[in-house]
């Protein structure tokens, strides 16, 4: 796999902890998620590199099967975390993770990123315009949504034009 860096908002929440680390943990054992990557958490909860390095080692202990861990190889796995307290909701941090980004992948405009929304609905219209705003929607960058995709038709149809947007 080329170098890239995933950007997960929500980071510090129950959805990232119970199953995104997990499976990617799972993804790097199988040597499918190799080569030069990054990982950077975004919430707003306050942690340094090394703490949310720690509070995810602890958490993939509680949720990996027994039989899957490995201590070394989740040292490895974590290795490769890194951590940016921000409010997603707020533009004026988006600027800060562009040049985290920067520092992450030592390219001038980090190109091959992986937006991963593990946040409230509320959140999937606007961080994606934030993220054009700081010049983060590059021409190898992509955005997972997580469900639900709006709250209705309607709100989903609207979220649709906001990402084709961008």
């Amino acid at each position: 796999m080329d170098k890239f860096a995933m950007i997960i908002f929500g980071a510090s929440g129950d959805l990232t902890k119970r199953k995104l680390m997990p499976a990617l943990y799972s993804l790097y054992r199988e040597k499918r998620l190799t080569g030069e990557f990054s990982i950077l958490g975004i919430g707003r909860t306050v942690y340094s590199d090394d703490n949310y390095r720690s509070y995810i080692l602890e958490e993939l202990q509680l949720f990996v099967k027994s039989e899957e861990q490995d201590t070394a190889l989740m040292a490895s796995f974590v290795s490769h975390l890194y951590y940016l307290p921000m409010d997603p909701a707020k533009e004026e941090g988006y600027p800060q993770l562009r040049q985290r980004l920067v520092e992450l992948t030592n390219e001038v405009d980090p190109d091959n990123l992986l937006f991963y929304l593990a946040t409230p609905p509320s959140l999937y219209g606007v961080v994606p315009l934030y993220l054009k705003a700081a010049g983060l929607n590059t021409p190898h960058s992509r955005i997972i949504v997580e469900k639900p995709f709006g709250y209705d038709l309607e709100s989903a149809l609207e979220l649709n034009k906001t990402y084709a947007s961008v």
